[in-house]
């Protein structure tokens, strides 16, 4: 099966190229690990930003 990590970076790289015009920091760019105390560093660094957390959730198949 697909892994979340891997869904949810591609839907970052994917994203970012739809905000072609905006400047865009993603937490991670490739598939590295980033524990919540440096994500929480990290986002700390731009004040006057937007954060987006990407995350997917899994069930049983044929719920919607």
């Amino acid at each position: 099966g697909q892994k979340e990590k891997d869904l949810t970076l591609d839907m970052a790289h994917r994203i970012r190229g739809e905000l072609g015009g905006f400047r865009t920091i993603l937490m991670r760019s490739n598939d590295e690990f980033v524990d919540l105390d440096d994500r929480v560093a990290r986002a700390n660094r731009y004040g006057d930003a937007i954060l987006v957390s990407i995350h997917f959730n899994s069930g049983p198949s044929g719920i919607r």
